[in-house]
């Protein structure tokens, strides 16, 4: 039985697979699609995946996981057979990434983190705040940036911005699932879209967060302080409409001066409904604060020592938790392409936190990252570059398994040999192999 629906239907994400349609969607009781005159499906197992970009999608791949804009509104459902106008919108849609079922990869199960509700629920709630600020922010070009801060202490309009019992309850509902289904690592090649980047980016770096703060035994009072921080860190950006969509390296140093206040003007509006969150306040405050003191907006420094509360924690120096957010943060806007318009690899984006290109970050923290983050996700494309037994150099394959001890020692399904000729998939283990180099195939 089908049931036709609005497309603000969001909640139904809950009961099974959706079906796009120009002005509504249609719910589909049972797991397998029916074809109509856009498309044919077949019955698929919705756990078969893999990640391809989609300058590579050819009409007839099944999608295998559904697509949505950045309002969190469906734009394609799991199991649809894309044609070649679909293709086009998915890449106008900002979208470099996608899975598609493929059945050579039939074993292959992506891991989550968090479910796709939890994470679609996020971007709306994230999304409404959003939107808010970009339309009271014309409102504020006239100003100054200190008259902004006066603006935002004493204009109504942002003392109840942000919707904190709705940002708390998605706190406490990506909390649960981590924890629920003892999450340890981080697939950092989600299917971002470039329009949605500010709500994608927010929840990445709390759920990142929360693994990090995790590995320090943080108490769960803690690990949603930091989280809450995490969702909100980049809200003041909002106040700047001309520049928040600027690459960094677009930026002249008069408006990077002027876009250095938002972790000042994010304080703020998390101050107006929590003012008594002094460490989430503060967490926000100096996400961008770095260790030798070089950051900004105050130019602290930070510990070298595990982000733990002591004695005498944290009096004059870096907050704990933005000893976290700061190079989570980081990493994320490599992955993103914020800094230079270049979208990074999860191997190239964490070699550069690691190697200080980024900042100087909490030796700890970004020790705890480079164990956290799966920089060759179940579901990816590799090619094997190097190994110490010379066995499948240049064979590229499908990510099975990670290797959470050697990340670049994984189970790969082999589908193509050097030539880049398809072979029948073939499942090696190189996780005895003395050292390994891989290439993410993007």
């Amino acid at each position: 039985m089908n049931v036709l629906l609005p497309l603000n239907g969001f909640a139904l994400l809950q009961f099974g697979i959706l079906f796009f349609g120009r002005s509504h969607l249609i719910l589909y009781t049972n797991r397998a699609l029916h074809s109509d005159s856009h498309t044919s499906s077949k019955d698929i197992d919705t756990t078969v995946m893999r990640i391809v970009k989609t300058d590579t999608l050819k009409p007839g791949d099944m999608l295998g996981k559904s697509l949505f804009n950045r309002k969190g509104e469906l734009l394609l459902a799991t199991g649809y057979e894309l044609d070649a106008e679909m293709i086009t919108r998915v890449r106008e849609s900002g979208f470099r990434h996608v899975y598609l079922w493929d059945e050579a990869t039939r074993d292959i199960k992506p891991e989550e983190v968090i479910s796709d509700t939890t994470r679609q629920l996020t971007h709306v709630v994230v999304a409404d705040l959003v939107h808010e600020l970009e339309n009271a922010a014309e409102d504020l070009k006239k100003y100054d940036p200190v008259d902004i801060q006066r603006q935002l202490e004493m204009d109504d309009r942002f003392k109840r911005m942000i919707k904190l019992d709705a940002v708390r309850k998605q706190v406490v509902q990506i909390l649960e699932e981590i924890i629920e289904q003892q999450i340890t690592m981080f697939t950092s090649l989600p299917m971002k879209s470039q329009s949605g980047h500010e709500y994608e980016h927010a929840l990445d770096v709390a759920i990142l967060s929360i693994l990090v703060a995790r590995e320090f035994n943080y108490e769960y009072r803690e690990l949603k302080a930091i989280a809450l921080a995490a969702l909100v860190h980049d809200l003041g950006k909002q106040i700047f409409t001309d520049l928040k969509n600027k690459k960094e390296n677009e930026l002249n140093p008069e408006e990077k001066m002027i876009l250095r206040e938002h972790p000042v003007y994010s304080m703020l509006l998390l101050q107006n409904v929590a003012p008594g969150a002094y460490q989430e306040h503060t967490a926000v405050l100096q996400h961008h604060e770095q260790i030798n003191g070089r950051g900004y907006p105050q130019g602290m420094r930070g510990t070298t020592g595990k982000p733990i509360q002591t004695a005498n924690h944290d009096k004059g120096m870096i907050h704990r938790y933005a000893l976290i957010l700061g190079p989570v943060n980081a990493y994320d806007n490599l992955l993103s392409g914020t800094i230079d318009g270049k979208y990074l690899s999860p191997a190239e984006a964490l070699t550069k936190v690691l190697d200080g290109s980024t900042g100087a970050w909490n030796p700890f923290v970004i020790k705890a990252m480079s164990r956290i983050i799966q920089c060759y996700p179940v579901g990816a494309t590799v090619r094997i570059l190097n190994n110490y037994t010379k066995t499948y150099i240049g064979y590229t394959g499908v990510i099975a398994e990670c290797n959470t001890k050697e990340y670049q020692k994984p189970v790969v399904i082999l589908t193509n040999n050097a030539s880049g000729r398809a072979i029948p998939p073939r499942r090696h283990d190189f996780s005895r192999e003395l050292f390994m180099d891989l290439e993410l195939v993007l």
